[in-house]
């Protein structure tokens, strides 16, 4: 690792809260040359009013344009980094762009590079790094990028590590494995006697797990709860999440099931979500 990687990273896991991470992410994108910096974070839940966290140190003139004007549903940079996390630079100003560029553009927002980001929780951040003169460039882009991805998605981590734990407590509970085990299989419409069945218990413990992931997740009901599990990456521990897991195949096979290590219904369920041989 290069000595303003270490540098960068050893300010940034020193800094006490999402204020002072911004803070080291905006002075470094300073040193590659951007004046301007901007993070933007959409987290998972509630559905209805989906909590968004904005910070940047734009021109305050343009700050208060942007929300009087409504403008961040306008933003086209937010859509594109809602469905893609691949860097992207701005258009570069004409004088024929919408209205959103054009006052951009005005206020001294003049170029721009930005890459989104995902969370195992679910929630979606993107960074941007602008300034007021002179075009990016490719030579630009083949010198500094691979610093400006890196600063973009490990000050990401470093902003969710210091915001989610208030933002979203539910992921900071944590769910048993059992817990997690019982609303993985309510998500796939099992009732509490069936999921009894499927892993040897009774359906009183069951119940009593459910109860349990209710209370962590601050949900209202077992249905909100499983929701919320899903929404918040909860339900799986790593990449194959239940034990009917898929076999492994080579390419243009089949993908051929596993032997399950647990009651029929498992292995029975597997099958069915697979192609035979």
């Amino acid at each position: 690792m290069d000595n303003w990687r270490e540098n960068v990273m050893g300010r940034i896991e020193q800094a006490r809260d999402s204020a002072e991470v911004f803070s080291v992410v905006a002075r470094s994108a300073l040193s590659l040359g951007f004046e301007y910096c901007a993070f933007g974070m959409r987290m998972p839940i509630p559905l209805s009013r989906l909590p968004i966290y904005l910070r940047n140190n734009y021109p305050l003139r343009w700050q208060q344009i942007y929300r009087e004007s409504g403008y961040l549903r306008a933003d086209p940079t937010v859509s594109r980094g809602l469905g893609s996390t691949l860097p992207f630079l701005w258009p570069a100003p004409t004088t024929n762009g919408s209205e959103f560029w054009q006052a951009a553009w005005s206020h001294g927002l003049a170029h721009g590079w930005a890459q989104s980001a995902r969370d195992p929780s679910g929630a979606i951040g993107m960074f941007t790094f602008a300034r007021s003169h002179t075009p990016i460039e490719r030579a630009e882009l083949d010198a500094n990028e691979s610093h400006l991805e890196w600063l973009a998605h490990f000050g990401h981590t470093a902003m969710a590590r210091a915001l989610l734990p208030s933002t979203l407590p539910e992921v900071s509970n944590g769910l048993s494995e059992r817990e997690r085990e019982v609303l993985l299989w309510s998500a796939e419409g099992k009732t509490a006697a069936e999921i009894g069945s499927i892993l040897g218990v009774a359906e009183s413990t069951i119940n009593y797990h459910v109860t349990n992931a209710v209370k962590k997740l601050r949900a209202s009901n077992k249905i909100h709860a499983v929701a919320k599990a899903a929404l918040l990456g909860l339900l799986f521990t790593g990449f194959v999440g239940t034990d009917a897991s898929i076999g492994a195949s080579m390419p243009g096979e089949p993908m051929r099931p596993v032997t399950a290590r647990r009651p029929n219904e498992v292995a029975r369920a597997a099958s069915e979500t697979c192609t035979p041989d």
